[in-house]
Order: structure tokens, then sequence, then C-alpha cells
């Protein structure tokens, strides 16, 4: 259940997201759906890209990027236009990133198995060449979920990392019809209120994600003793940490 991104920033990325755009051109060919392998060519590097372009059941264009020289796997693309031999999309996620912002990507479909463009992103550019390697496999992102009610309510527990102590504040709260909404605090050296981008719970072991510290909770619940053990994850660091519940938090 355990899921980590890596967030690549450098000129990179731009090349990679020129790779993406040019994916998306072929993929939107004739027929628009497919697997597409290449190598984008940064100087004195080359950096192998896949790409992967479908439609899903309500028609609307999905796809995702992985790279094994970034260790890169499945980013999600977005803003994907087919509507002819010219395709254009952006990367909202690791290669979107500031300082430079969205990357945007164009290309052009030649023959059926071939895609030629470029990207650009903060400024740079860079060429990009794809060829088909078969049936699409997009990759997206886990979604989050809610939780069972036995997790409503506020966690407090307390780790220690790197020497330092850190006290963690989860509160977990179903919305009707949508996913759980989580409140995620830490306080180390300073308190910090940290933005939930995922939160998964399936038979009481549940996920919690912060992408722009990358923080992470996962635990699970210990129904005899009403405690949620599980690892803080800080980068490539963990922790192990019991969190409790508050007085007077739900049940």
């Amino acid at each position: 259940m355990t899921s980590r991104r890596t967030a690549v920033k450098c000129p990179v990325n731009v090349l990679l997201a020129s790779v993406l755009g040019m994916a998306g051109a072929a993929a939107f060919a004739a027929p628009p759906a497919g697997r597409w392998l290449g190598v984008v060519h940064v100087p004195g590097q080359e950096i192998r890209v896949v790409v992967d372009l479908d439609q899903n059941s309500n028609g609307h264009w999905i796809g995702s990027l992985t790279s094994p020289d970034l260790n890169l796997k499945g980013a999600e693309l977005s803003k994907i236009d087919g509507s002819s031999s010219q395709v254009a999309f952006s990367l909202d996620g690791p290669l979107g990133s500031a300082p430079d912002g969205l990357a945007v990507f164009t290309g052009a479909l030649h023959g059926t198995d071939s895609i030629e463009g470029t990207f650009v992103q903060g400024g740079h550019s860079a060429p990009l060449s794809l060829h088909r390697a078969g049936g699409a496999q997009v990759e997206l992102p886990p979604q989050s979920t809610s939780v069972e009610p036995g997790l409503v309510g506020t966690w407090r527990g307390d780790y220690e990392l790197s020497g330092y102590p850190h006290r963690v504040t989860l509160t977990f709260a179903n919305r009707p019809g949508t996913s759980a909404n989580v409140g995620f605090e830490l306080v180390g050296k300073m308190p910090h209120t940290l933005a939930v981008d995922l939160v998964s719970e399936e038979e009481g072991l549940v996920r919690v994600e912060s992408h722009e510290y990358e923080i992470a909770f996962e635990g699970r619940l210990q129904r005899d003793t009403d405690e949620l053990r599980g690892t803080v994850e800080q980068g490539p660091l963990e922790g192990p940490i019991v969190l409790r519940r508050a007085a007077g938090g739900a049940r």
C-alpha cells in the first residue's frame, strides 16, 4: 500500500516534459492510444522515457510518463488535447513544479509509429523522438478514500528522527460521497500544518501523504488497544510511532 514519489528538479525536467508532449501527439494519431518509448537527448546524457496515452470509460484522455533514468514512475499527464495529429499536454507533477511552472508539450505524428516534438518549460526547450511500442498501460496515481468509522477522530503520538523529537496529530473525518478529510500537523523544531495529498484506508491500514514536505504516515488500527501503530516517513528516513486517540475524540 506504500507509495512514494520522487520529485525531479533540474533542466532534465524540461527535457522530460518535451518527451511527454511528443508522446501525446503520437498517441493521438490513429489509433490515438498507445505506449510510446523514446529518449530525451540532454547534452551529455540520454534520458529514457515511456509515455502511455489512452481514453477512459467517459472518453476523456488520460496519460502517464515513466523514466527509469530519473526514478520517475507513473507521473500523471494533464490538459491533453488530441484533436488532430498535432497534440499538446502538460505535466503538473514532478516536472511541473516551481520555479519553472508547468511543463507544456507539443508534438506531431509521423506515419503511425513515430512522434517528433518539442517541450517548453521555464524558457528551455528540447527535441524529442518517440516510437510506438504497443498498447497503452496508463499508470495513474492512487485515489483518496474514506476511512472506516473506527478511525474517525483525533490521534496524537511522538517519535524521534535524527535525534530530534517530533509530535504528530492526525484528525480524520469522513465526508459523504467523497474521500476523508484529514488534518495533518507535525511539530518538530517548528509547528507545521501539512497539506494532505492522499489518504487511503483498507481493513484498518491507513496511509496519509503530504507531498510538499515528502512526509507520510502509514499505520494499522489496533482495535484491542485503540491505537494506530506505524511509521512516519520523511524523505528517505523512517521512524516508528504509536498514535493514541485524543481525549474527547470520536470513536
